[in-house]
């Protein structure tokens, strides 16, 4: 606000000028560029995190079923069915997709939309989660 400008009726009028509001819209779209991608990036670790803690919930769940029922459960297609079947209460974030599927071996797998998948798998192993990619946001 560097001018001032008097009417007839003398009264003063401050106002920014064009140039200071260029300067000023630079500045913000400048901020911008570097705090989406920062924004975006804590956000899908954080997806990543949550679905490793309802990975090893599900892990625990699973084998306390085969424990009660001598057997793995059936195949879960969603966290409705896990929850329903496991009776545990897995939230789904958005973004997350869960699912276990049973072949020879018992595996739940966590999906994001932003391409890894996170799973764990029973058998002789330690049902440890692991992921699927080389860069898991989960292990960053």
């Amino acid at each position: 606000m560097n001018r001032a400008k008097t009417t007839e009726n003398s009264f003063l009028i401050k106002a920014f000028t064009i140039t200071e509001l260029l300067v000023t819209v630079i500045i913000v779209g400048i901020l911008a560029t570097f705090a989406i991608p920062n924004y975006t990036k804590s956000i899908n670790k954080a997806r990543a995190k949550d679905a490793v803690y309802n990975l090893n919930l599900i892990r625990e769940a699973v084998k306390l079923y085969q424990v009660r029922e001598e057997s793995y459960p059936p195949a879960l297609a969603n966290v409705s069915a896990i929850n329903n079947t496991l009776k545990i209460n897995v939230m789904e974030q958005e973004g997350n997709v869960y699912n276990c599927l049973v072949a020879n071996i018992y595996t739940c797998r966590a999906t994001n939309t932003a391409g890894w998948q996170l799973s764990f798998r029973l058998d002789n192993n330690d049902g440890a989660v692991y992921c699927s990619i080389a860069t898991c946001p989960a292990t960053q």
